[in-house]
């Protein structure tokens, strides 16, 4: 299996895990991560894709009451990795970003992926990096997120769905005791 295969084959899983959580989404701290998890993956790739993060957008704006006594408020920068969205928002943002993660594995090359990318993380700071050590981050980045995501739920008193590697469609169509995706 090609490098880009197996990014492509792990985004799969990364696809079907967030739909997962999605798909029984309830407890408004889920809903914050599920949101932050969704923004940062549209963000890293239009680091990938081009080495910058994008403007603004809207929903990206601090609630009310969302800052702890005494902290200032967050600057307009580290706001674009934290939308206030509602599920149906992080629905249909997760089918966007997966889209458009898809068409560019489908396009990448070995060459694409051991390319280095000069951006800004979300303070400014100036990074190098390779495609490849940013594909493995975002997907690292999400896991972290969706245990956030059942931490949420399962303090809510809602079961978290359970996302293991080994439950996905990507395992499972290779068959029960399979050796690997």
């Amino acid at each position: 299996m090609s490098d880009p295969d197996y990014f492509r084959r792990l985004f799969e899983y990364d696809d079907w895990a967030n739909a997962g959580h999605l798909a029984t989404l309830a407890a408004p701290e889920a809903v914050r991560a599920m949101a932050h998890l969704l923004a940062a993956r549209e963000i890293w790739l239009l680091r990938v894709k081009m080495g910058q993060a994008p403007q603004v957008p809207e929903p990206f704006s601090a609630a009310k009451g969302d800052q702890a006594p005494g902290k200032p408020e967050p600057d307009p920068v580290s706001l674009k990795f934290f939308r206030h969205l509602d599920v149906d928002q992080c629905r249909e943002l997760h089918e966007q970003v997966s889209a458009d993660w898809r068409a560019w594995l489908d396009a990448a090359t070995p060459a694409d992926l051991d390319a280095q990318v000069t951006f800004q993380d979300s303070l400014g700071n100036p990074y190098t990096l390779t495609r490849r050590v940013m594909l493995t981050h975002v997907l690292l980045h999400s896991a972290h997120h969706r245990g956030q995501v059942a931490m949420a739920q399962r303090q809510a008193g809602l079961a978290p769905t359970d996302l293991d590697l080994y439950l996905s469609p990507l395992v499972q169509e290779q068959g029960p005791g399979s050796a690997g995706a």
